[in-house]
């Protein structure tokens, strides 16, 4: 999954209250900040199920909160059906990727900018970093209520393996 796929620019204009020519980079949860954040500045209420934080603050110059996240989490539904959908985690130092029906991806996002060399294969030094990745992701998962496979997928891995099996590029299996 691409870093370009989430790391998409927020514009906007707010006379009085963003100056202009202003610039932030701080980790969100995308839409779902953009969610909190519209409903902070029309004064209405976040929902108890909402996972977002209003950018508000931040878009007012103020430094983000010392308990802001410094992760962001990106979902893929995948093409056909859903069939490869992905999750992706991303901290400053790191960026982790589950695949439905491939190999997890792990990447030093210091040492290798541009994502090539793929840590989850042979993670050594790393082992540590992709395991506590995984527990995160797990845990947004959960809290999210993400349940990741949909009824196409199962169906359709239960009734004919070989649509994994044949899948350009495939280079390992994961049930």
């Amino acid at each position: 999954m691409y870093e370009e796929i989430y790391l998409v620019p927020l514009i906007m204009r707010w006379s009085g209250v963003v100056a202009p020519g202003g610039a932030c980079s701080v980790f969100t949860h995308h839409f779902l900040d953009i969610f909190a954040s519209l409903l902070e500045i029309a004064d209405q209420p976040l929902p108890d199920e909402c996972h977002g934080r209003s950018l508000v603050p931040v878009l007012k110059g103020e430094p983000p909160a010392e308990d802001w996240p410094r992760e962001a989490y990106c979902q893929f539904h995948g093409s056909h059906m859903g069939l490869y959908s992905m999750r992706r985690l991303t901290t400053p130092d790191y960026s982790y990727v589950y695949h439905t029906n491939d190999i997890d991806e792990l990447y030093d996002r210091n040492a290798d900018p541009f994502q090539l060399n793929n840590l989850a294969e042979h993670p050594g030094e790393h082992a540590d970093a992709l395991v506590d990745l995984k527990r995160r992701m797990v845990s947004w998962m959960a809290k999210t209520h993400d349940h990741l496979h949909n009824d196409w997928t199962v169906r359709w891995l239960a009734d004919d393996p070989s649509l994994v099996a044949s899948a350009p590029g495939r280079r390992s299996t994961k049930w």
